[in-house]
């Protein structure tokens, strides 16, 4: 059994991990997509314009993040709080200078919403 650290260490690993990669998980082009959306592009339209690598990495990411929201009594982390977490590992701008309050809080609401739906919809994943 992994300790309460184990965890957290575990935990900041995979957020250094993902703010590490060379482009996010989202690439910089669908970031772009999504904030001239206003954040309300379909998340099929999305999904299908990911790059295969990043797909499957975001699915086996969103099998953690839901076991993670399941147990949010134990963790307290819900989607809010995972959408805050993750939500800039996966989406940025590829110039830093462009995030605004108003963008982080459109990826936050985006994440927030497709943590929701992986959460509800759990087949979606690997749909």
């Amino acid at each position: 059994m992994l300790k309460e650290e184990d965890i957290h260490t575990l935990a900041c690993l995979l957020k250094l991990f993902l703010r590490e990669l060379p482009e996010p998980l989202f690439p910089f082009e669908l970031y772009d997509k999504i904030m001239e959306s206003g954040g309300t592009m379909k998340r099929r339209v999305l999904l299908r314009q990911l790059p295969k690598a990043n797909y499957e990495t975001l699915a086996h990411l969103m099998s953690v993040v839901r076991l993670v929201a399941q147990h949010e009594e134990e963790t307290r982390m819900g989607s809010y709080n995972l959408a805050i977490v993750f939500g800039p590992t996966l989406f940025r701008p590829m110039d830093p200078s462009q995030e605004t309050p108003e963008s982080c809080a459109i990826v936050s609401t985006f994440t927030q919403g497709l943590i929701e739906y992986f959460i509800a919809h759990p087949e979606g994943i690997r749909e």
